[in-house]
Formats: structure tokens, C-alpha cells, sequence
């Protein structure tokens, strides 16, 4: 089958500083996303958004939200389209950073040249807590799986399959090294091969709500972290940038990995990979992507760029997120 769509992802700031009265956005390695165009609307109006596999429902800033965070960053204005298609339901969604209300709505939505008719979106109405996104983009497409999806409502990929039900969903990422200046590339329908080089493995899933792998162990070095010596579970989130442990362990894991790093980094050794093995496939990453450094340089007092969290599985089963400084080192597809 013939590609459905391959849309450019171009890097962008979620850092945001204020500075003689007005907001400026701050470049960071440890603070940035990929982001690529989506046309809402008859006729479109092309916004730019967060494609992310670590949540399921297209989210958008509406012209409707009355606040001034709002209003600094580009909007969806339903008024403006022949297709635009009310709803009553409102819903809250709470971020690390913010919350949000939403008003469920339907809306004809272009993804390249890929039209996908009365999608459902969340408008963001009202901001009660945190900032906005902190950039020029305007919302999130969800990409997980359907499980996460609010009740009564149909994710993008499932719309996708209904409205071209010959077409293969599958999807693929390629995200630019960190230190590079290229850009990234998100591709539906089919992979392109220019992006990858060697085999590709391949993983089942077995949860209705993530991308979600058995990681086997993980090590620092050639040091096992004690947390996965039995196997632990980790999702693939490309809307986060950081890797995040769970609470319970995030705090253990980070100590030992910097322990580990500054005792090789004393003694002039090789800097150690983090490293994830996946079946039998060994996933190593640089200390470039696992350590916080200034100025794009490792010292002996940079740290380790992870963050704790409290989510689950159903089963109960805590979870790593595996962001944007894991998969900057590998081409991830999910079929």
C-alpha cells in the first residue's frame, strides 16, 4: 500500500519565561517536543500540535477560552467552519502542569493529505490550574491506544480505520538526535525506510490503553538496577521529553545512576549507557540523552534528566515512560 501521509515534525520550546512584560520561550534540551501541522475545520485552519502516543483524544485551544493564556497562542475558531458540529459534554483532563476543561465537539480534521471527517475534539475552554502548552502549538493529537479514550467518543486512529478500512494503520517516528538540527517525521499508512537503518524488531501489546513493553532488566554500565532485576513495564510517550520512573523507585534510581556516572567520569572512563533490554534486544542510550548538562556539555556534576510519576497499568503494574530522550536514538513504529 501507498503511504496514507508523512508529516515534518519540527522541534519547539515548552519552556516559557517572563521578561520586560512579555513572554518569550526559552530553547532547552531537557524542555522541548515535536510538533507538526493539522488542518481543523472546513476550510482548515492549520494549526500545530503535540503528536503523542502517550494519550488518545485530540485536544485543541478554542478562540471560546476567554483567558489571557489563551489568547498567546494560536486557536481553533469553530465559527469559521462549514463542518463544525456542537456538543453539550464538557470534561476535565489534569496534566502534570495544568488542567483543563474541555468542550467535546466534532469537526472535520486534515492530516496531510489525509481527510478524516467529524472527528471528535476537545476544545480547551478554561485553564484552572498551570500554564498553557508555553509555545506556538495548539494542542495534542492523541495517538495511544483506544483504551484511554473518553466514553462515547472515537480516537483519530480509529476514525482513520473507518474511514479508510483497506489502509494499514500503522505509524512511524523518527526524531532527530539530540545535538542535531534536523528536525523529525511522523509517518501513517507506511514506513519509509530512509529513516532507519538495520533490522526491525518487533514487540506484541497486550494493553488496551498504551504502547506498552516487558522490559527484561535495565543497567547502568554494566550494573543491573535492582528495581526491574524481575522485568518492569515501560511505555513508548512521544509527547514527553523526559524518562520517568515511578515514585516509589524514581528517587533510588537516580542515585545509583549517578554514582555510577560520576565514579567513571572521576576515574576518565568511558561514560557509562543506560541501557533497556526488550526480549532479547539490548536498547542503549548515551549519558548525552540520560544526563542533565549545561551548555550541551557533561560534568561531573551534571544529573540525571528523569522525573518520578504515579502511573499504572490496569493490572496495577507500575510504569517507566519512555520520552523523546530514549527514542531520539531509535526509529519507533506502532502497527
Amino acid at each position: 500500500a501507498e503511504a496514507i501521509v508523512e508529516v515534518p515534525l519540527e522541534e519547539v520550546p515548552l519552556q516559557s519565561k517572563r521578561r520586560h512584560g512579555k513572554t518569550i520561550f526559552v530553547k532547552s534540551k531537557y524542555r522541548y517536543g515535536f510538533a507538526g501541522i493539522l488542518g481543523i475545520g472546513t476550510p482548515p485552519q492549520n494549526l500545530s500540535f503535540i503528536f503523542d502516543t502517550g494519550s488518545s483524544n485530540i485536544l485543541v485551544n478554542s478562540a471560546k477560552c476567554t483567558r489571557i493564556v489563551c489568547k498567546l497562542f494560536p486557536s481553533y475558531d469553530s465559527s469559521r467552519s462549514a463542518t463544525y458540529r456542537p456538543s453539550r459534554r464538557v470534561f476535565h483532563i489534569k496534566f502534570i502542569l495544568l488542567r483543563t476543561l474541555n468542550t467535546l465537539s466534532r469537526d472535520d480534521v486534515n492530516l496531510g493529505q489525509l481527510k478524516v471527517p467529524q472527528q471528535d475534539l476537545g476544545e480547551i475552554v478554561d485553564i484552572s490550574s498551570g500554564k498553557m502548552f508555553s509555545n506556538d502549538h495548539s494542542g495534542i493529537l492523541g495517538l495511544s491506544l483506544p483504551g484511554m479514550k473518553r466514553k462515547g467518543t472515537r480516537t483519530f486512529l480509529e476514525n482513520v480505520q473507518l474511514t479508510y478500512p483497506h489502509r494499514r494503520i500503522i505509524m512511524g517516528f523518527y526524531f532527530r538526535p539530540i545535538g542535531s538540527d534536523k528536525g523529525g517525521a511522523f509517518m501513517l499508512g507506511k514506513i519509509n525506510p530512509k529513516y532507519y537503518h538495520g533490522p526491525i524488531n518487533y514487540y506484541n501489546i497486550d494493553d488496551p490503553c498504551y504502547w506498552k513493553l516487558k522490559v527484561v532488566n535495565i543497567s547502568i554500565g554494566n550494573k543491573p538496577l535492582k528495581f526491574c532485576k524481575n522485568g518492569c513495564y515501560a511505555i513508548l510517550d512521544t509527547g514527553t521529553t523526559y524518562m520517568s520512573f515511578p515514585n516509589t523507585h524514581s528517587d533510588d534510581i537516580k542515585e545509583k545512576i549517578r554514582k555510577v556516572y560520576q565514579k567513571a567520569y572521576l576515574k576518565g572512563e568511558e561514560l557509562p549507557s543506560l541501557s533497556f533490554r526488550i526480549g532479547s534486544q539490548d536498547y542503549p542510550i548515551r549519558p548525552e540523552d540520560y544526563m542533565r548538562n549545561g551548555n550541551n556539555k557533561l560534568t561531573l556534576i551534571s544529573q540525571p534528566g528523569m522525573r518520578g510519576n504515579k502511573l499504572r497499568d490496569r493490572k496495577k503494574n507500575p510504569l517507566i515512560i519512555l520520552g523523546q530522550s530514549f527514542l531520539s536514538n531509535y526509529f519507533s513504529i506502532y502497527d
